[in-house]
């Protein structure tokens, strides 16, 4: 099916309309996020930003929530930016868990002994050397020591980002305030006195994006940050053409198609704040005449 090419020096993406129903999701969702989406987009009539979606598979990378959002809505296609997701300028990321909360390591040691779960004390500085080992599941760090939270043989990814869910659950219960920062800025924060703790993440690659979500395994909301060299913005696509009617795919497609050709695109470079967020990579923006 014709798609819409764009090349940001040696990378190319493209948008297209594709049947929600041929996408792998591979994280979870909040059922509150869901439903406020759900009525901003019917409210404004537009799908706003396309999902970002790895042109194999059809795993989405970035926009989970207005995925299910627009299945909520009765939408029957979607707009997608697809990209090859082997390529090297594709980096896949981990959101560490903040948290605010005096006494936290009393809060920690407490979650960890309602959940059953064994820890063990670790220096700092040997902590955050160890944080990506195999036989740990995660650790709990504090301002000056961390929390092991080892893993059996044999434990998968899946039963370890469950421990993190569970830990994170826990924390939440007691009143601690929670927050998701990329792994180098948790730390930061952690030892500028910013947060009280940091609840890491075990390492997790293409690959096991890829395998989890073709079984139709979910990992946490708010597991995996994946940049891109490049990405759409302000596409706008009217939800009339994301309803089912009476235009198959090739036609909604074409018209998708025809509505971006009579816009012209406006590069905005890296380090750009826009509606409140930065954007690290290259934005592309669509913008009317």
């Amino acid at each position: 099916m014709e798609e819409y090419l764009i090349s940001s020096g040696d990378f190319n993406f493209r948008l297209t309309l594709m049947p929600l129903g041929e996408l792998r999701l591979h994280e979870e969702t909040i059922p509150e996020l869901v439903e406020r989406l759900s009525r901003e987009i019917e409210e404004a009539r537009i799908l706003r930003n396309p999902v970002i979606v790895e042109d194999r598979c059809g795993v989405v990378l970035d926009g989970t929530h207005r995925v299910e959002a627009l299945e909520r809505i009765g939408c029957t296609y979607i707009a997608a930016c697809t990209l090859d997701y082997s390529s090297p300028r594709v980096l896949v990321g981990r959101w560490f868990r903040t948290f605010q909360f005096a006494g936290f390591e009393e809060a920690a040691e407490r979650t960890l002994r309602r959940l059953g779960y064994g820890s063990s004390k670790v220096p700092m500085e040997e902590s955050l050397n160890e944080l990506d080992s195999r036989d740990t599941a995660c650790w709990l760090l504090t301002r000056d020591k961390g929390l092991r939270i080892p893993c059996n043989e044999g434990c998968s990814l899946m039963d370890k980002l469950n421990k993190v869910k569970m830990i994170e659950g826990g924390l939440r219960s007691l009143g601690c305030t929670t927050g998701y920062e990329i792994e180098k800025e948790a730390l930061e924060k952690l030892s500028k006195g910013l947060v009280d703790g940091v609840l890491t993440l075990p390492p997790i690659g293409k690959g096991d994006v890829i395998e989890h979500a073709s079984k139709g395994q979910r990992f946490p909301m708010k597991t995996t940050r994946h940049v891109v060299p490049a990405r759409p913005w302000n596409v706008n696509t009217p939800l009339s053409l994301l309803m089912k009617g009476s235009d198959t795919l090739e036609e909604a497609n074409r018209l998708f198609l025809s509505l971006l050709r009579g816009r012209r695109v406006r590069v905005i470079p890296p380090g750009s704040v826009l509606d409140g967020r930065r954007y690290e990579e290259e934005v592309y923006e669509f913008v009317d005449g």
